[in-house]
């Protein structure tokens, strides 16, 4: 799909697949793409504090009167998404929030408990074409739609890295064009500022993303109802182990349904077994883990044991089981 803008948070470190996929399941070749540095990206100061205004805007963030683009809704793209610095499986679950063919697809988890689920039901939202068409023209006015970019922070000379920053990614296609851009601040969080931020920053681009947090805010009656919505594809991340090497004694037994054994499902990720399924395995495999708590362990035929990550794969993301 090219490049695209993305918001949220998802995957992140360095693997490779190697295993042949069984049916059913998408080993996928096309990498999860990293966006190039733009040259005046990067802010920094050089002494005392940097004021920044990263504060929550307003939703008429575009001066009333201002003529929107036309944008159609096949149109239109959007992906955002997060990579954590350690742990894979930490984040493999967090599925990126989506815009696509005018509808908004977002993941919210419950309060963790003892029932918490495997399973979390993604929402979709319907966005009009006004609505598509004030997105892009903040965007424009944020100075975010060059090729790509790399906003990091700014920073006083004498600033702290923090330990184990993530960064934040955002693809928009508009029309074909695709725009790509990521954000990272491993420094202590700069101070609000007053008023719209400078654009093409940092600052214009966290502005931005918080706009994008809550589109009903934002966007008002541009912004449909809620509704469940069913992928026609699952992420799937199987951690298969020996419970009797691992002196372990598994609860919560649920029979893996899939014909592929989970020792050769998918491919390799950092131990794991990881795939995207699809057709009927999507169709047996999703009543399944929707009735499962995120404790359960599975089994399958061959009697081999495994953990789940299991989440919806969103229309145009890249596969997570390859490229990073």
């Amino acid at each position: 799909m090219g490049a695209a803008i993305a918001v949220t948070l998802l995957v992140g470190g360095c693997g490779t697949g190697t295993a042949t996929p069984t049916v059913g399941v998408e080993a996928g070749t096309t990498p999860a793409s990293t966006p190039a540095s733009t040259a005046g990206a990067t802010e920094s100061a050089t002494a005392g504090t940097t004021s920044v205004d990263v504060s929550t805007p307003s939703p008429t963030a575009v001066p009333a009167g201002t003529p929107l683009p036309t944008v159609p809704v096949n149109g239109f793209y959007l992906r955002a998404w997060s990579i954590a610095p350690i742990g894979i499986e930490n984040t493999f679950d967090v599925a990126p929030k989506v815009i696509s063919d005018g509808k908004l697809l977002t993941v919210t988890f419950p309060p963790f408990s003892d029932t918490y689920p495997l399973y979390v039901q993604p929402a979709s939202r319907t966005i009009s074409a006004a609505g598509l068409a004030t997105i892009v023209a903040e965007a424009q006015s944020d100075g975010l739609l060059g090729e790509s970019a790399a906003f990091v922070c700014p920073h006083s000379a004498d600033a702290g890295m923090v330990a184990g920053s993530g960064t934040d990614h955002l693809v928009l296609i508009v029309g074909g064009v695709s725009h790509e851009m990521t954000s990272s601040c491993p420094y202590a969080t700069p101070a609000p500022g007053t008023g719209k931020p400078t654009s093409a920053t940092w600052a214009a681009f966290e502005r931005f993303k918080k706009l994008l947090a809550d589109p009903s805010a934002w966007l008002g009656s541009a912004v449909g109802p809620s509704t469940a919505y069913n992928p026609d594809r699952l992420a799937v991340l199987a951690n298969v182990y020996d419970p009797v090497a691992a002196s372990i004694t598994p609860v919560g037994v649920t029979h893996w349904p899939l014909s592929a054994p989970l020792a050769a499902f998918g491919v390799d990720l950092f131990g794991a077994r990881c795939g995207v399924v699809s057709g009927k395995d999507a169709t047996t495999l999703l009543p399944v883990v929707k009735a499962a708590p995120a404790a359960s362990t599975f089994r399958d035929g061959s009697g081999t044991y495994a953990d789940l990550v299991v989440r919806a794969f969103m229309p145009g993301e890249p596969n997570p089981c390859v490229g990073y």
